[in-house]
C-alpha cells in the first residue's frame, strides 16, 4: 500500500442503506461464504459415501473379460481376451476388463 492510500475494509463509516461498515459486510459475506462452502462438502461426502454403499464386490479373476451387464456378445468378448492376450505376450502387461452395472 502507497502512503496515503486508506485501506477500504477498513472504513468505520457506516454505509448509509444498512448501516454496516465495510469490514461487517466483508464479514457477513465471508461467513455466508465458509457456511455454502461447508454444505458443498458435506453434500459430496454424502454423496461418496452413498455410492461406497452401493458398490458390489469384485469378483474373482477368471478370465481377461468378466462382463456382469451382459453387453458383450460373445464375439466380442472373444476378440477383447485374443487381444488382451497378445498384449500380454508381446508387452508384458496383464490387463483385465471388467463392466458392471452402474
Amino acid at each position: 500500500m502507497v502512503a496515503g492510500d486508506e485501506d477500504p475494509t477498513q472504513d468505520p463509516t457506516p454505509h448509509p442503506e444498512s448501516g454496516l461498515t465495510r469490514m461487517s459486510c466483508l464479514s457477513r459475506y465471508l461467513s455466508q461464504s465458509a457456511a455454502s462452502g461447508i454444505r458443498w462438502l458435506l453434500l459430496c461426502l454424502l454423496l461418496a459415501m452413498g455410492a461406497a454403499w452401493a458398490q458390489m464386490p469384485v469378483p474373482a479373476l477368471k478370465s481377461r473379460v468378466t462382463d456382469l451387464t451382459g453387453t458383450l456378445d460373445a464375439a466380442a468378448r472373444q476378440s477383447l481376451e485374443i487381444r488382451l492376450e497378445e498384449l500380454e505376450k508381446t508387452r508384458g502387461s496383464q490387463l483385465a476388463v471388467l463392466l458392471v452395472p452402474s
